[in-house]
């Protein structure tokens, strides 16, 4: 008996629950289906009428291409088109209808996108950034035992196939790691390829990681145009990059016969950068470093530049650029001016981060370098008694007797506020007048009106453009 009506009961409420869903669908379809719908339409009406949709596609074209398309000397963020290819379908249908957006790849093993996103380059030339920063080979394992992630062997056949594949569309080359090895792996199938369009290559390692017995081979590339080398050992050895324009280098130690090599492999270098590095006399040879057609020659971080630019015999160089380098003062100078060889054809001398490497007064050797340059370009060059600015101010007769142009930023002292001035009586008094000073904001800032005034009185006073970095003069 109990069970029967228990059955009965269940049965009920089969029906009712049956009769419940069908009210709820019922009321989906006639009252919630068509508020969602409505929903929908207004906010696909109000996306339509923003500013972004309103654009025409080729207008947007121009925008993703002027956003994302990759300049080497500016660099570009690893996510780049990825992140505008997944706002809205119709951004998305954009991005994959312009393969030049595709064309910077970022390889950081694991590379699970790399065959996805050089399947949308089309035939566009390709920028290659690899960056390997914390991972480690198998051989790094005790006793070495470097910390980070393991590289697997299927990252680096990846990295070959992609050099033995594309090597004919490369056009820029970008390893960092941290790990020497790493880059000897991916080193045979980069080296055995030519490059017929490779403009750029940029090598950078950590200098602990160097194996100074093996130089790396760089590939041939026959018109490349600018190399970046960062604790890179490399080998200019029947390299013949003459199509080479500008060269970097940091943190190395450069024996003469390496920068020999390099002029006579690279007749048409313009521009020389040298940071953090140490020159080394090999004694083999007494020939200088000839560079014919070197225009701007920079050099940074060094404690004595004097021996580094002595070694260099460049007839067409204009610009002489020097950063945080150290000044030898009157004391510790033991050079005779004589010893020293100028560059006549330098008029663009560039100082930042200029100060004496002990006690002042500053013996004004490194302004002899340039002895015809025009324009004097002072930033953050030290304001106390003895200073470089002070130097210029008291020298008789003036170091720079053709200076036309003086650029001074990063000064507060009073005194070096003071001497700005007397650099320009001491030109007139000398009959080399100035016809411009070029101050910098905090430097205008800093002078007061009466002085400001007597400098006008001397020369044409302007505001210099201000650099977010001195270090990047």
């Amino acid at each position: 008996m109990d069970f029967k009506a228990s059955k009965l009961r269940l049965e009920e409420l089969d029906v009712q629950a049956a009769d419940m869903k069908r009210r709820a669908k019922a009321l989906y379809q006639e009252v919630i289906k068509p508020m969602k719908d409505a929903y929908a339409e207004n906010r696909r009406k109000r996306a339509a009428e923003t500013p972004l949709h309103m654009l025409p596609n080729d207008v947007l074209k121009l925008i993703l291409e002027a956003a994302y398309d990759h300049r080497p000397s500016e660099g570009c963020s690893k996510g780049h088109v990825l992140t505008v290819s997944h706002v809205s379908r119709r951004l998305r249908q954009l991005a994959l209808s312009l393969p030049r957006l595709w064309r910077c790849i970022h390889i950081g093993p694991p590379t699970p996108f790399l065959e996805l996103v050089l399947s949308r380059t089309a035939n566009f030339p390709l920028f290659i950034v690899i960056d390997t920063e914390g991972y480690r080979t198998r051989e790094d394992h005790p006793p070495d035992g470097i910390g980070g992630i393991d590289l697997e062997p299927r990252h680096v056949a990846h990295l070959n196939r992609l050099f033995e594949s594309y090597a004919e569309r490369i056009a820029y080359l970008s390893i960092a790691t941290d790990n020497y090895r790493i880059l000897r792996l991916t080193h045979s199938s980069l080296q055995c390829q030519s490059y017929p369009l490779m403009k750029a290559i940029e090598l950078s390692a950590k200098p602990s990681t160097l194996d100074d017995e093996n130089l790396y081979q760089l590939p041939q590339c026959p018109n490349l145009q600018t190399l970046s080398l960062r604790a890179i050992p490399a080998s200019f050895y029947n390299a013949n990059f003459e199509s080479l324009t500008a060269l970097d280098i940091f943190e190395m130690d450069l024996p003469l016969n390496f920068l020999r090599n390099v002029a006579q492999e690279c007749p048409n270098l313009r521009v020389l950068r040298l940071d953090t590095v140490e020159i080394e006399d090999d004694d083999e040879d007494d020939d200088d470093v000839y560079l014919p057609r070197l225009e701007t020659l920079r050099l940074a971080h060094l404690s004595e530049p004097e021996p580094c630019l002595d070694c260099f015999d460049a007839p067409a160089l204009s610009t002489l650029v020097l950063v945080s380098c150290g000044l030898p003062s009157i004391e510790l100078s033991t050079r005779d001016s004589n010893d020293l060889r100028p560059f006549a054809s330098v008029r663009c001398l560039r100082l930042a981060n200029m100060d004496t490497v002990d006690d002042p007064p500053f013996d004004g050797s490194v302004l002899r370098y340039a002895p015809c340059a025009t324009t004097l370009e002072l930033r953050h060059c030290g304001e106390g008694e003895g200073s470089l600015i002070e130097y210029l101010a008291d020298a008789d007769p003036p170091p720079l007797p053709a200076l036309q142009t003086l650029i001074v930023v990063g000064l507060q002292n009073e005194e070096a506020l003071d001497a700005v001035l007397r650099v320009a009586y001491n030109q007139i008094q000398h009959e080399v007048p100035l016809r411009e000073v070029q101050l910098g904001k905090d430097v205008r800032e800093a002078m007061d009106e009466e002085l400001l005034r007597m400098l006008q009185e001397l020369a044409a006073v302007t505001t210099a453009a201000d650099a977010d970095d001195s270090e990047d003069i």
